[in-house]
């Protein structure tokens, strides 16, 4: 954790590899650019049985856009969807 704030970025635990799927893809912290503070709520509040539906939810919005989102664009869906 020093070796990441030494290069200029906040730290932030996140528990134990079990807590891990609390980061998965269809989790309201993954692909969110979210400060520290709203990720350490947000590390606390996925929901582990809805996290398969956000992932399906995701694909469809993605497969969709076929191909034509911007950065912007997949973070703010990533945080409808997951929210």
């Amino acid at each position: 954790m020093e070796l990441v704030e030494a290069t200029g970025f906040d730290v932030l635990g996140s528990g134990s590899l079990s807590d891990s799927w609390r980061q998965r893809p269809d989790t309201p912290v993954y692909c969110t650019e979210l400060t520290t503070k709203e990720l350490q709520s947000a590390l606390g509040s996925p929901d582990r049985s809805r996290a398969p539906g956000n992932r399906d939810a995701l694909l469809k919005e993605f497969m969709a856009a076929d191909g034509q989102l911007t950065h912007d664009e997949i973070v703010v869906r990533n945080r409808a969807t997951t929210a």
